[in-house]
């Protein structure tokens, strides 16, 4: 009987014990539940496409003949009403690959945007074909939705189909390029060679695979985009894999990465929240339709394409250069890509597509008006200042002081931001061009292609040179999809130490044409001069994960140290907090930012802030907002075993930059904690949840 109550009492605890764990375990997914469809922040920025799809079955093509699976599959061609009138191919071939269970009519919103943004360009040049751009074919494979994520077999067929599509598409140029088109002074258009490859989810893998099959034509295919794909390990190089984000809850975007995997000379990783005109973190189905996304992959490959060349595209190291151009939101404009580098520079500029860098910059023979700013900052309207017929204003700041008597230069960061809802899918890329001037002495001599003298009525004239160009970077100013955005560079002192002044070319208003191609497009524009002491007091600010996890790290910045003169010496416009965190893709951390007041803390707008690493992985912007949450995605996070290439930077943590230029003296403040309960939704993944649910 005391053994039975013994048994009875330890079966009694047993089921007690069991019932906790799973009480527990529910709870747990309760949580992590809640966490991801409330509690996580959610991006709705994305504009819908809208299109007037026409899909041209390729019936020659079933026959087997072409390809053994044609009573399976089926190609498609894609024409978009208002634009294409032309029911055969004859321009540059462009392939789209469904994923897991897609549908060919998924091309519609790349290829319209294709065609909407060629059309635009071909207003503003219609001599586009002088330099090899005709426009995009958009083919499209119907898979009748299978679910190649599900069986192998299934995927191996789709790659074969691919080939041979990809063989039956490179027959149709060999009649429609010389029926359709002439080249200017009745030259040939080489014969097409190769396809480009736009794959989304496991139409990515399926492109790796054909390539690498038997079957495969060897050099037709130059060009692989991805959108959302698991690359785990290619067989191929790729030129580009563009992930979601935190809003892609279908495929876990660590799997994405390719960084690690192929060199950084044939391919690299870019989320769409770091591309330009876009800072949308994108969900699995919305990268193919959001609006600001293929446009500005639209334009990419419209800058990328060459119809003299037989494989359809420029070389691959200007194809890799100009996708960083037209998709990298950059680094604070320090560097401008390499782009100075003679032979990359002259292939660039020969195109419109991606902004010239000019051999000449005196277009003309304009005259150069320089005005004066007395003080070490100064801010204006591009209307507040109009130039004459042929003139051009030169905004100068002074970069010099007087130490017994002699001028020497002043250790100070020159900062610069233009505010502009400039659309540059439309346009070209808008570099910044600075200008380096000194006094003119008889050494001094223009030579008509990057100097020229500003007259100086109180001082000797000043002859300026031109500094090599930069790509600002750039970041969104507005609410969550809005086209405001603003340019920012920020020049450090060794490389304008031997300017007395430092000029910047005053921008054309959005609303007028540029006459000039190294101006710039803007409304309002910053320049700023900030003082060493006061540049390295803003932007060197750290905090580690203990301080987060077990309270709050909290920080006061002010803007100008004691006693300097406020009105003088204005703080830098860029305000950096570290994060020295490990590359852990699980936790998500709070950032508030309030302004400083007498009695406390009050709201306060910041222009923007930007999330970074010291690996340039992933960028995340939030413009006009306080409160943020930052998380970030690790290599690989859910895989094991990977080898990473040997030249791979250690992860340095996060950077959380704020800019701003309109901090009263009273200072910011920053505070900063993890968020466990947003943290939940991170691991929001059937394998994972599967982990912790208890068998019973």
């Amino acid at each position: 009987m005391i053994a039975g109550f013994l048994y009875r009492q330890v079966k009694g605890v047993r089921i007690l014990s069991l019932s906790f764990i799973s009480t527990l375990s529910i709870l747990f997914v309760s949580l992590v539940a809640l966490s991801h469809f409330k509690i996580r922040q959610i991006d709705s920025g994305c504009k819908m496409s809208y299109m007037y799809p026409y899909y041209i079955r390729q019936v020659k093509m079933e026959n087997p003949k072409w390809t053994k699976y044609s009573a399976k599959y089926s190609l498609y061609l894609y024409r978009e009403g208002g634009f294409d009138f032309n029911d055969d191919a004859y321009r540059i071939p462009i392939l789209f690959i469904p994923g897991n269970a897609g549908s060919y009519k998924q091309v519609r919103s790349i290829a319209r945007a294709s065609s909407e943004t060629y059309s635009e360009i071909s207003k503003e040049n219609p001599n586009l074909i002088n330099d090899g751009n005709i426009g995009f074919d958009y083919f499209a494979c119907d898979f009748n939705e299978e679910l190649t994520a599900f069986h192998g077999r299934s995927m191996i067929e789709q790659a074969e189909f691919i080939n041979d599509s990809i063989k039956y598409i490179l027959s149709l140029y060999k009649v429609n390029r010389g029926k359709f088109l002439t080249y200017p002074d009745n030259e040939q258009f080489p014969d097409v060679e190769s396809v480009i490859l736009i794959g989304h989810s496991m139409g990515g893998m399926v492109a790796r695979v054909a390539v690498s099959l038997n079957s495969h034509v060897h050099n037709s295919v130059n060009t692989l985009i991805s959108l959302s794909t698991p690359h785990v390990s290619p067989t191929i190089n790729l030129d580009l894999q563009v992930i979601g984000g935190n809003m892609d809850g279908m495929i876990n975007s660590d799997l994405a990465y390719i960084e690690d995997i192929v060199s950084k000379e044939h391919g690299f990783t870019i989320f769409s929240s770091s591309i330009r005109n876009v800072w949308l973190s994108i969900d699995h189905q919305s990268i193919l339709w959001c609006k600001q996304l293929v446009q500005s992959l639209s334009r990419a490959l419209i800058d990328i394409a060459d119809s003299r060349s037989g494989q359809q595209t420029k070389p691959a190291n200007v194809r890799l250069e100009i996708f960083k151009q037209r998709l990298l939101s950059q680094r604070l404009g320090e560097s401008s890509l390499g782009l100075e580098a003679n032979e990359l520079a002259k292939t660039i500029s020969s195109s419109i597509y991606s902004d010239n860098i000019p051999t000449k910059y005196t277009l003309s023979n304009p005259k150069f008006h320089g005005i004066y700013h007395p003080r070490s900052y100064f801010s204006i309207s591009s209307s507040k200042y109009p130039e004459a017929s042929n003139s051009i204003n030169v905004h100068l700041l002074d970069n010099t002081f007087s130490d017994d008597d002699l001028l020497k230069p002043k250790n100070s960061t020159f900062q610069f931001l233009l505010s502009s809802s400039y659309n540059e899918k439309e346009y070209k890329v808008d570099y910044l061009h600075l200008v380096c001037c000194n006094p003119k002495d008889s050494n001094s001599a223009v030579d008509d292609t990057n100097s020229f003298i500003i007259s100086d009525p109180d001082s000797p004239d000043n002859f300026c040179t031109f500094l090599q160009p930069i790509i600002p970077e750039s970041f969104p100013v507005g609410s969550r999809g809005s086209e405001k955005m603003a340019f920012y560079a920020e020049i450090s002192p060794n490389k304008i130490s031997g300017c007395s002044k430092i000029g910047i070319l005053q921008p054309t208003p959005e609303d007028q044409t540029k006459k000039h191609n190294f101006k710039m497009h803007g409304n309002m524009m910053y320049g700023r001069l900030v003082a060493s002491d006061i540049f390295e007091s803003q932007t060197t600010y750290k905090t580690d994960l203990s301080d987060m996890v077990f309270g709050k790290f909290n920080t006061e910045i002010t803007l100008t140290p004691k006693g300097q003169d406020y009105d003088q010496y204005l703080g830098s416009i860029r305000t950096r907090v570290h994060l020295d965190v490990s590359e852990d893709p699980f936790f998500e951390y709070n950032v508030k930012v309030g302004l400083m007041v007498d009695n406390g803390v009050i709201s306060w707008t910041p222009l923007s802030i930007r999330q970074s690493d010291s690996n340039n992985y992933e960028s995340r912007f939030w413009g006009r907002s306080s409160n943020i949450n930052l998380s970030i995605h690790g290599r690989g996070a859910y895989t094991f075993g990977v080898a990473f290439n040997s030249d791979r930077q250690l992860y340095k943590g996060i950077n959380v930059d704020i800019f701003s230029v309109d901090i009263p003296s009273g200072g910011i403040k920053v505070t900063i904690k993890v968020d466990f309960l947003a943290s939940l939704s991170r691991i929001y993944l059937g394998p994972v949840l599967l982990l912790v649910l208890p068998r019973i």
